[in-house]
């Protein structure tokens, strides 16, 4: 007698799994063909890895720097192969001003360091020092508006 109620027991247990299991295919097969129409489902952008703003930003003078300093070659030297003064690329290293497309292309012919590398990395700079300083975020939220408004 047990036997027979464990047995339907199990038959029960069995039975409702099952329709649990086809139901979960369903939504997976549904989850599936949603995910094959819009890729990005799902998918929180501030956690995709080129979305990620890095904690310490990364003026292109840093690498600079560290790419002269690895190669051993000093700062009046590199100045005066590209014929600027060491004063202008002694700032750059520093992060105490921009590069800009003539020195980066003076810079790649030297060391042949791709120069869109080193503008795209000075933008992005830029755009997060932008993004990071509060009184400039609080006047494009007010522009955006009014600009809303009309």
């Amino acid at each position: 007698m047990v036997d027979i109620l464990y047995s339907a027991v199990f038959v029960k247990n069995m039975k409702r799994l099952a329709k649990k299991y086809k139901s979960f295919l369903s939504d997976l097969a549904q989850f599936r063909k949603d995910l094959i129409e819009n890729p990005s489902m799902g998918t929180d952008p501030n956690m995709i890895a080129n979305n990620l703003e890095p904690f310490r930003l990364t003026h292109p003078g840093e690498v600079l720097k560290d790419e002269l300093e690895y190669r051993g070659i000093s700062q009046k030297q590199l100045a005066a192969e590209m014929g600027i003064s060491y004063t202008l690329l002694n700032e750059v290293l520093n992060g105490k001003r921009q590069v800009n497309t003539e020195l980066v292309l003076l810079v790649e012919a030297a060391l042949d360091i791709p120069a869109e590398s080193l503008l795209q990395m000075q933008a992005r700079y830029n755009m997060l020092t932008a993004k990071r300083n509060k009184s400039f975020m609080e006047k494009l939220q007010n522009v955006r508006k009014i600009v809303a408004a009309l």
